[in-house]
């Protein structure tokens, strides 16, 4: 995390870095050729296969002809987690400015930005074979969805204000029916007591 602060120039600026992470997954197969009744099964590489298995763009993220399905009453040979899947990394900023508008006033303007650069991609169908035919799904490694949410910019205004808090008594004189009211600062009040002639009203404001 980075912060900055300039409180004299009335700036403040912020930002939070989450460091890319990259999650490991494996492709596996929608069906159950082993009969043992173990979900997923992983599948065989293709031995007649050759070229870059990752392929790393959105539409074939993973190229799906590097495997073969397992014969029946196997299981396939690729490991666990030999793929690894997109980076996650978000950046968020936020800048704000406090201006004074009088001694007790001030306005505070803040621009946040939330994930400035982009939205990071989810991991890829893994799924490359859902039928118990040979030909590899078509909608396997193609990336569908975002694991983090678009780039978000928000603005905001807040107004900070010095409250000073003070009491105010209302006195009632039961007699004449005339009432008088006083301002006291807080650390001026007096004890405030009840009698039977006189019904004061302690209230708080702030």
């Amino acid at each position: 995390m980075l912060a900055v602060w300039k409180p004299d120039a009335g700036w403040a600026l912020s930002g939070i870095e989450t460091a890319p992470i990259r999650l490991s997954f494996y492709p596996a197969t929608g069906i159950q050729p082993s009969d043992y009744g173990a979900f997923p099964v992983r599948p065989f590489r293709n031995p007649d296969f050759t070229g870059n298995v990752m392929e790393g763009v959105p539409k074939q993220y993973f190229n799906r002809n590097a495997f073969v399905l397992p014969l029946p009453g196997t299981y396939g040979n690729v490991g666990r987690n030999v793929l690894t899947g997109p980076g996650l990394a978000t950046t968020d900023f936020l800048i704000a400015k406090i201006a004074t508008i009088s001694e007790s006033v001030r306005a505070q303007f803040r621009a946040e930005f939330f994930n400035i650069y982009r939205a990071n991609s989810a991991t890829p169908n893994a799924v490359v074979f859902s039928s118990a035919g040979s030909a590899p799904s078509s909608t396997a490694g193609v990336i569908t969805g975002t694991s983090t949410t678009s780039r978000q910019i928000q603005f905001g205004l807040k107004l900070l204000v010095d409250v000073t808090l003070a009491l105010h008594f209302v006195q009632l004189d039961r007699s004449s029916g005339a009432s008088s009211a006083r301002l006291d600062k807080l650390k001026h009040v007096p004890r405030c007591e009840l009698s039977p002639p006189d019904l004061r009203l302690l209230l708080l404001t702030v």
